[in-house]
């Protein structure tokens, strides 16, 4: 094998290793009728079993904030759709006023 193949594949290689899961700030939160608290403590256990963080917990809209990795997101966001309890993971973004 040529060297340039060799150097060519291990460049194409190592990207993909040292990629790191995205930490992304989201919202994570349950529309009525509420899940048991059961089901919530599972998904905050979920968030943090996988690298996250519960940053703030919200009580008038029954759910959480995190910083997570997008996977684990993606994860929970799975997980609670095999389920009958339907939550709703949302990024949360910066707003602004322009003058």
């Amino acid at each position: 094998m040529k060297l340039s193949t060799i150097i060519f594949t291990a460049l194409a290689v190592v990207p993909g290793v040292l990629a790191v899961d995205e930490m992304v700030d989201a919202i994570i939160y349950w529309e009525e009728p509420l899940p048991p608290k059961e089901v919530m403590q599972a998904a905050r256990d979920r968030i943090r079993s996988n690298g996250g963080d519960i940053t703030h917990e919200y009580s008038i809209i029954h759910g959480f904030a995190v910083h997570a990795p997008k996977g684990a997101l993606k994860g929970v966001q799975a997980w609670s759709d095999e389920s009958s309890h339907r939550m709703i993971v949302e990024e949360d973004e910066g707003i602004s006023i322009n003058s």
